[in-house]
């Protein structure tokens, strides 16, 4: 007995050939609507805005996706992820069979409210069908304002029919831990709640959104190596740890050097560009995030980082408490002012701050810095060296439990890596 289908038009009528018996005819029926049923699936659909084709087109190992709220950032990055294990990449950056997607979140909520949503529920996007043609396509707000209430949420970017076997950490709530498909791709979702996992390699890394732990992505990129997969980071420019501005600050310099061809790309796509979005629907967004302030109104409708304008101290003005270096002989600090080096070890960012008092003991001066990410204690070494060669200081200061942290390489203390004379300034400096 066919199976029916009481959401798609009546079935094509097929004459009857003398030959076939009705089980023959039936089973034609339901390949003909399986193949109608196919070409409906979101993956067929799906048409990149401008801004998007350049981030499925590209070939980097490491892709940085950054925009505001609804700038289409999600959306992209989660049509790849589909693209990836439905072995559908038109661009052939995946194994089409038998590869591993890892999705990482900021936590479970996360991947219940977003990223389960996004790629097995319908709605990624919406269509509508064609005047014309007859046939289904991407709703456009624009050209199809008149037609606003035909429009209809696409199916699952990952159709039902690819799905072999899921498992959950809690199905109530769509928090969901992995998902065999019939390609043989394995998607395994995480929260960043909880420490990195190790021991596996992965075809394709997709973190959305922030997250807690930033040792994660160092530990993600190493995931990759042997698989020569693709690491990508869809996010609203945040500032909640250095993780995402590093990456951002490498894919500036590299593509500075290199263009294209850069080993990282970072992408940036603004609220106004996303076509899918009506102009009125714009507007109110806009005005909401005016009203909040202009930080809010860059960050969610620009993507920009927005870190240039927040201080620490915020009466802070550099024409009340800078100090002009023309003032100094040769512009260095002279060699009878007291030196000081503050010291914050750390692998992610090991970071020293250099400091001068004249002899008149009316000011400290901030002269210096080193800003060192992925750092051990060798190098550490190193780089204050070039920094404190030829000078003599009064005091070193540093975070004493970071300090006490061994090099997991070389066995070495950061507070014993530098020039002879650390004990004795730690000591001072206590």
């Amino acid at each position: 007995m066919a199976k029916k289908h009481p959401k798609i038009p009546p079935q094509p009528k097929i004459p009857m050939i003398s030959s076939m018996t009705q089980r023959q005819v039936d089973q034609i029926k339901e390949l003909q609507w399986e193949l109608k049923e196919r070409q409906l699936e979101a993956l067929n659909l799906y048409q990149p805005m401008p801004a998007q084709i350049p981030i499925h087109a590209c070939r980097s190992s490491e892709i940085l996706v950054i925009g505001g709220n609804r700038s289409g950032k999600s959306l992209s990055t989660f049509v790849e992820d589909a693209r990836a294990v439905c072995g559908k990449d038109p661009h052939g950056k995946y194994p089409e069979k038998d590869g591993v997607l890892v999705i990482v979140g900021k936590d479970w909520k996360h991947i219940g409210l977003v990223v389960y949503p996004m790629l097995f529920k319908k709605g990624a996007f919406k269509i509508i069908k064609d005047q014309v043609t007859k046939e289904w396509r991407v709703y456009n707000p624009t050209t199809d304002v008149d037609r606003r209430k035909e429009a209809q949420p696409a199916p699952p970017l990952i159709p039902r029919r690819l799905v072999k076997s899921t498992s959950w950490v809690l199905k109530s709530a769509q928090y969901i831990q992995q998902c065999v498909l019939h390609t043989g791709w394995t998607i395994y979702f995480f929260s960043s709640e909880g420490e990195p996992v190790q021991g596996f390699s992965a075809d394709r890394v997709h973190v959305d959104e922030d997250i807690n732990n930033e040792n994660w992505i160092p530990e993600l990129q190493a995931r990759l190596v042997d698989r020569r997969g693709v690491f990508t980071w869809s996010a609203m420019p945040h500032s909640t740890n250095n993780a995402l501005l590093g990456l951002k600050e490498r894919a500036e310099e590299q593509e500075a050097l290199l263009g294209e061809a850069s080993n990282i790309r970072l992408f940036k796509l603004r609220f106004l560009d996303n076509q899918s979005l009506e102009d009125n629907e714009k507007k109110k967004s806009l005005e909401r995030w005016a009203a909040v302030g202009p930080d809010v109104l860059r960050q969610r409708a620009e993507g920009d980082f927005i870190i240039d304008s927040v201080l620490m101290y915020p009466t802070f003005d550099m024409s009340i408490h800078g100090y002009d270096r023309a003032a100094l002989e040769n512009g260095q600090v002279p060699p009878f002012w007291t030196r000081y080096a503050v010291i914050d070890p750390g692998h992610s960012v090991t970071a020293v701050l250099f400091a001068a008092v004249p002899p008149t003991d009316d000011m400290v001066l901030l002269y210096d810095q080193l800003y060192i990410r992925q750092c051990n204690a060798q190098i550490f070494g190193e780089e204050f060296e070039k920094k404190a060669r030829d000078h003599q200081f009064h005091a070193f200061i540093i975070d004493a439990h970071g300090g006490r942290i061994r090099d997991i390489g070389s066995g070495r203390l950061p507070r014993s890596s530098t020039p002879s004379n650390w004990s004795a300034g730690v000591s001072a400096a206590r």
